[in-house]
């Protein structure tokens, strides 16, 4: 999980506490499976609701919350481990 968080801290991102909707940042949370390895990572929108991509083919969808995504069976993503936020910038999420 180390390695996978250096990642996102390489393109900007560092840990948070909260969930809770800051217009000035882009925040991340990322799922970890039964197994304790990176299964998922959804991107919280600037309303607030969260996007992210399922499947082998990736269709996007956006729920309202963490926790629709939660869970240990085959359809799901495990719980979330780490919150991540970055600056947003102005061209961000232009189309939400």
């Amino acid at each position: 999980m180390d390695d996978f968080i250096r990642v996102y801290e390489l393109l900007g991102f560092q840990v948070c506490e909260t969930s809770d909707l800051d217009p000035d940042v882009v925040k991340i949370a990322i799922y970890l499976d039964r197994d304790s390895l990176p299964s998922h990572v959804a991107r919280q929108t600037r309303r607030g609701t969260w996007k992210s991509k399922l499947g082998i083919r990736g269709k996007d969808i956006e729920h309202d919350s963490l926790e629709l995504l939660e869970g240990d069976e085959q359809d799901e993503y495990g719980q979330v481990s780490k919150l991540m936020k970055k600056r947003r910038y102005e061209s961000e999420d232009v189309d939400e």
